[in-house]
């Protein structure tokens, strides 16, 4: 057996010297006009956006080219964010911040207040160390701040849209221009193939910014080269299962690699770049690339056992007509009950169809764990088959209960020239008894084993009872 503790292997990566890919218009210097709103030339901003959303709105002057000397870091321009209330028909002012993203920005309603953002990026297939960029921000009143946020992702042909590295950077008040340089967070091997920039002049998109914030930004550029490899895990964070769940985990898939997995230190006989396990433990992964040995962080697994969960109870047979039934016999309590007829906790046999039921109680435990157990508690029949009116009780006793060949009636002076009628699930009459005494006895010889309505009528189709039976042979 291969016991695995301590790799003490790193590699470091060392690139040519050739020029890194800059930010598109990085510095702000050229801009263009669309739908009225000016934009960076490679970015777009949420004037442009909301120019062409189905409410008629003019450009709100969110972003802006600044060509103040006073407002500029270098060259002839910077960019001009400022958060605004912008008034919408029927609607009212909603705060936006200044907004601008490198590439394509969507802005889509969802309803009259509420949008969602997406952002398209471009093309970038470095891996820099670090974003750098220069920054004034004004606020007239109130407690807000700006934010920068860069994503390098991936289209990877088997696990999606990966997070290769991102960077969040909150810029907060300041009356003269600062330089933030900010390390990009890598969560994966693989070279990008897309940046996603966004610039905002508050905190939030819409609805929460303050009136009036002004973010001056300039001269935006990626520092240096990511040197450090390593094998990354997906996902990133510890995490919780139930028994029975699977889950998978997963480093980079990257040709010529080579894997070996590993849980609380013991080497697994997998292989590939991606495994389904369902055991708790510790798991990473050792990854060869290029004679070099990378390993990977530690994520533990945690997976809860089920609870234990019971449904225990008689089998009891109802009319259809019969009251609702209040359901218990569920453990441990808390628990919800399902199957046909339930409601909340209840049955009503109204609502069930003739036959068999199968109810179903269902736990879920603090862990979040489920489990069910089935039971068949009920057993419908429709006891007003032929029957068109109801009359008085009359006291009367049906024994015994299960019954195997014959079924005893007892009652009081008025069954005496009534009748006993059994019928099956489908409503056929399968044996009838004219009573002429206080105690009759009922011949159910010839009835098969299963579930059964006992009618008794007057002459005048007057109920005086109605039972359920099961004969067992």
């Amino acid at each position: 057996m291969i016991r695995f503790y301590t790799l003490l292997f790193f590699s470091a990566f060392v690139l040519s010297v050739s020029a890194q890919a800059p930010i598109p218009n990085g510095d702000f210097e050229t801009w263009t006009s669309l739908n009225g709103a000016q934009n960076p030339t490679r970015w777009k901003t949420i004037d442009d956006v909301l120019t062409v959303l189905p409410f008629n709105l003019q450009s709100q002057n969110l972003v802006v080219q600044e060509t103040d000397p006073a407002n500029v870091a270098s060259g002839s321009s910077s960019a001009l964010l400022t958060t605004k209330g912008v008034s919408f028909p029927l609607v009212g002012d909603i705060t936006f911040a200044g907004s601008m993203s490198i590439g394509n920005y969507g802005l889509t309603p969802q309803g009259l207040t509420s949008f969602q953002v997406t952002l398209g990026g471009v093309r970038y297939t470095d891996r820099p160390d670090s974003i750098e960029f220069t920054y004034k921000y004004k606020l007239p009143s109130g407690q807000d701040h700006g934010t920068v946020t860069v994503n390098l992702t991936n289209a990877t042909p088997h696990d999606g849209t990966v997070t290769v590295g991102s960077a969040t950077i909150d810029l907060n008040p300041t009356n003269n221009f600062s330089t933030i340089k900010a390390k990009i967070t890598y969560y994966s091997a693989l070279n990008p193939d897309t940046l996603k920039m966004q610039v905002e002049s508050s905190a939030t998109t819409f609805g929460q910014g303050v009136l009036g914030g002004q973010l001056w930004f300039d001269n935006v550029k990626f520092i240096g080269y990511d040197t450090i490899f390593k094998a990354y895990l997906f996902p990133k964070t510890d995490q919780v299962r139930c028994a029975g769940d699977t889950i998978a985990i997963r480093t980079d898939e990257m040709p010529g690699n080579s894997y070996v997995w590993f849980r609380d230190g013991v080497a697994l006989p997998y292989n590939t770049y991606k495994i389904r396990v369902n055991t708790s433990g510790l798991y990473n992964v050792l990854v060869t690339h290029n004679h070099a040995l990378w390993v990977s962080d530690t994520i533990r697994l945690t997976v809860n056992p089920l609870p234990v969960v019971t449904y225990t109870g008689y089998l009891d047979t109802l009319c259809k007509d019969d009251a609702p039934v209040e359901l218990t016999g569920g453990s441990p309590a808390g628990g919800t009950y399902s199957g046909s007829g339930v409601r909340q906790g209840i049955f009503y046999p109204a609502s069930a169809a003739v036959g068999d039921k199968n109810l179903i109680y269902t736990y879920t435990d603090n862990n979040g764990c489920t489990a069910s157990a089935a039971l068949l508690r009920f057993y419908i029949v429709d006891c007003t088959v032929g029957i068109s009116r109801v009359g008085a009780d009359a006291a009367i006793a049906l024994y015994p209960n299960p019954a195997k060949d014959k079924l005893y009636i007892t009652g009081n002076a008025q069954i005496i020239g009534a009748e006993a009628q059994v019928y099956d699930l489908q409503g056929r009459l399968v044996s009838s008894l004219a009573i002429g005494s206080e105690q009759s006895v009922l011949d159910l010889s010839a009835v098969d084993a299963g579930y059964y309505a006992v009618v008794i009528t007057t002459a005048a189709d007057h109920i005086l009872a109605k039972a359920k039976i099961t004969v067992a042979k």
